[in-house]
């Protein structure tokens, strides 16, 4: 957080760099009892000269470290075109600042890179970093602003904070988000990692680099959803490693157009490994996140009874050449034989009539408001909820098909327009509806944020639990696929990155949470 200059001037030290320095300059250092954060200067700028753990006593720098991008930005023009994109990092010829001042206990460092040059247009950008390190805490609050000033290009991606020479031993582990979490032991030859948050792949914002007692943790303090990318990257030349967050701008490629950090990423040293960051960032999660429990589930009124205590958990399925009755039938034959377990079945393939349906994700949603294959599966869905089973059939809000006619009646409207899309709508969607008249199936990534594309999925919620009787709606991919840069601006969100993708699909949850009780 950036003091106003007024109020702060009794509180700064002040060392004007130079592009080219002639001259020492003072380190600009934050310690605590915990953690110590240095940074300094080269003759290519302010960059980050130690990162050490002070209980136990660790480095995680790399001994020769004497430099490095601590940022990195590209920018494109409003046409989104790749070819006129502009790169550029911390070293950028520049006229750099560093401050060091104290927001009440608080240790702050500023770092102003000012007067960045682009093609044609001189001085367009000011960069601003902060980092500020509490009393007593292990973990500092790393923060950027771009002010852009350009009348052609606007900010694509912000790579922020780059860590560029993080040193391990072979005994170390590398944690990252990959589906339940993943150990990537001796991190110098196996820590290349590169996934979007939110989804599969990185399904926490959170990674840790341990090594014999200390660990460096690394984790996005967001509790919005924003769309963001976590990097590590093996440096075999160097024996090091890498890390950097890549951030997308809401309203990307808009000339002119601030940037300042929704969230903080937070960089700390702690005691142990792994588990020990795991636990530290759940305090977070619990204390900070709306989508995370205040109270244990048993006390959560946010899910049914009968879903905390079910003991089995059965999957039925269609495909192939099985009909899905018989895999559904089989389920009165399981709890027959434990017939006081609590059990549910998931359902796949249940609504399996669509026309020519030859895949598993067809179709949708037209699909879905049809109960398949009529009285024969009503039948056998009758017998399994007698007998005692729970049922939560599966649905796909994510996807819609171009040959439906939900999407030829306008659905095809809340197609999420993706980046390489970008500034050729009407011709992306010619081409979809070209394909799906050849017979072909196109499913499309459908924008979550509009109410009128929630509507439909709510729909379908109440045909399937109050129609046909089902005990609940299983959404899938909600929380796997990568989130989409949606570029479309009639539905009425940022264009690019931000956070609508999450804000969109946890506005349908609650909706359709509501819709079914």
């Amino acid at each position: 957080m950036l003091c106003p200059s007024i109020a702060c001037t009794a509180l700064l030290a002040v060392i004007a760099l130079p592009a080219v320095p002639s001259r020492a300059a003072e380190d600009i250092s934050l310690r605590n009892e915990r953690t110590a954060i240095c940074f300094a200067r080269s003759e290519g700028g302010l960059y980050l000269s130690e990162l050490r753990c002070l209980r136990p006593e660790r480095s995680f720098l790399a001994a020769d470290t004497h430099g490095g991008p601590l940022w990195r930005l590209t920018l494109r023009p409003p046409t989104y075109a790749a070819d006129a994109e502009v790169s550029l990092d911390s070293t950028a010829p520049c006229r750099t600042e560093a401050h060091l001042s104290h927001v009440g206990q608080t240790q702050q460092a500023t770092l102003l890179w000012a007067g960045i040059d682009l093609p044609g247009e001189s001085a367009a950008l000011d960069v601003t970093v902060t980092v500020d390190l509490p009393p007593g805490e292990a973990l500092s609050e790393w923060r950027i602003a771009v002010a852009n000033r350009s009348e052609k290009l606007g900010l694509w991606t912000v790579d922020f904070p780059v860590l560029p020479s993080l040193h391990v031993s072979q005994r170390g582990v590398l944690a990252v988000p990959l589906g339940w979490g993943t150990l990537r032991q001796d991190p110098l030859r196996t820590g290349d990692y590169t996934a979007n948050y939110p989804g599969l792949f990185a399904t926490l914002q959170l990674t840790s680099l341990s090594d014999r007692g200390a660990c460096l943790y690394v984790g996005s303090h967001d509790p919005d959803g924003y769309v963001k990318q976590i990097n590590w990257k093996t440096r075999a030349d160097a024996g090091c490693l890498e890390y950097f967050l890549r951030g997308y701008p809401e309203d990307m490629g808009r000339p002119g157009k601030d940037y300042q950090s929704p969230y903080p990423v937070a960089i700390g040293c702690l005691p142990g490994d792994w588990f020990d960051a795991a636990k530290r960032y759940r305090e977070w999660v619990v204390s900070e996140a709306p989508w995370a429990p205040k109270e244990p589930l048993e006390h959560y009124t946010g899910s049914p009874e009968w879903l905390k205590g079910n003991a089995l958990w059965m999957q039925s399925n269609g495909g192939g050449t099985t009909e899905p009755t018989d895999h559904l039938l089989e389920c009165i034959s399981v709890k027959q034989a434990m017939p006081d377990v609590p059990m549910a079945d998931q359902l796949y393939w249940w609504q399996r009539n669509w026309p020519d349906q030859t895949q598993f994700d067809e179709g949708y949603p037209d699909t879905f408001f049809s109960l398949g294959r009529g009285e024969v599966e009503i039948e056998a869905l009758r017998k399994v909820r007698e007998a005692g089973v729970r049922m939560v059939p599966y649905t796909n809000p994510n996807l819609v098909d171009a040959r439906t006619d939900y999407w030829k009646e306008g659905g095809w409207r809340f197609a999420a327009l993706p980046a390489e899309q970008a500034g050729r709508h009407d011709r992306w969607i010619a081409d979809l509806n070209a394909d799906a008249e050849e017979g072909k199936p196109v499913n499309v990534t459908m924008c979550p944020f509009s109410p009128e594309r929630q509507e439909i999925v709510i729909q379908w919620a109440r045909k399937i639990v109050g129609e046909f009787d089902f005990d609940g709606v299983y959404l899938d991919q909600v929380a796997c696929v990568d989130a989409t840069r949606c570029f479309d601006p009639s539905h009425g969100h940022p264009l690019g990155g931000g956070k609508h993708w999450v804000q969109g699909y946890r506005q349908m949850l609650s909706r359709v949470q509501q819709a079914i009780r």
